[in-house]
C-alpha cells in the first residue's frame, strides 16, 4: 500500500494528531551547521514525525532546527518541511513541524540567548 502524504499540516499542536507508520526516506539538514544525513521516517502526522538514522554518533540535539526533504517514492515527489527537534532517544528523534517564517525567528532567538 502506498503512503499518501497530505500537506494539511498543523503547527505547534500537541501530540493529538493521528500518526501513520511509514518507511519513507528523508534527507535531514541542520540549519546553521554543516550536518546532513539520510533518515527513515518511522511515523508521520500532520504535526510532526519520528525519524531514525543509522550513524553511530547522534547528529542532532534537542532544539535543533532542521530542513526535512521527504522522498515519496510511490508518488515520485519530494516535500521540503522545516521542523524543530523535540526529543532524542538513541538513533531516533521526534520532530515538530514549524512554518518556514518561524525558522529565522527561532534562529535569532537562539543566537540572542
Amino acid at each position: 500500500m502506498a503512503f499518501i502524504f497530505s500537506l494539511n499540516l498543523r503547527y505547534n499542536d500537541e501530540m493529538s494528531a493521528q500518526r501513520f507508520k511509514t518507511k519513507e526516506k528523508a534527507n535531514v539538514e541542520v540549519y546553521g551547521k554543516a550536518v546532513s544525513f539520510i533518515s527513515t521516517l518511522k511515523d508521520l502526522s500532520s504535526t510532526g514525525a519520528c525519524i531514525e538514522w543509522t550513524e553511530s554518533a547522534t547528529p542532532l540535539k534537542e532544539g535543533d532546527l532542521v530542513k526535512l526533504t521527504i522522498l515519496l517514492r510511490a508518488l515520485g515527489k519530494r516535500h521540503n518541511l522545516s521542523a524543530e527537534v523535540k526529543w532524542i532517544d538513541g538513533n531516533r528523534s521526534g520532530i515538530q513541524f514549524i512554518r518556514e517564517n518561524e525558522v529565522l525567528e527561532k534562529i535569532l532567538e537562539k543566537s540572542q540567548g
